[in-house]
């Protein structure tokens, strides 16, 4: 059985084909399309948390998170970690 961890970060149904979903879709979008894609997620998991049976409010903050870290990431260009408030991100 998956973890809460492993539903939120990389669920076996979005590894199937061996592609996570979410890199297959940032491949075939344009990259502002994708920030769009990210920020809708954004909105769609802030608006349901603790709303949608089955799914805890925790867990749809958590996805909230995911995908805010989706958009970072495509903001700046790689991986980075969130910042402290009031920091500016900066590319490694």
């Amino acid at each position: 059985m998956e973890s809460t961890l492993e539903k939120i970060n990389s669920p076996n149904h979005y590894t199937d084909g061996g592609i996570e979903t979410i890199d297959y879709i940032k491949a075939k979008m344009s990259e502002q399309s994708f920030k769009d894609y990210c920020r809708g997620h954004v909105l769609k998991y802030a608006s349901r948390a603790g709303k949608k049976e089955g799914n805890s409010e925790l867990q749809d903050i958590q996805k909230v998170i995911k995908f805010a870290q989706y958009w970072q990431d495509a903001i700046v260009g790689e991986k980075a970690s969130l910042p402290e408030i009031g920091e500016d991100y900066e590319k490694s």
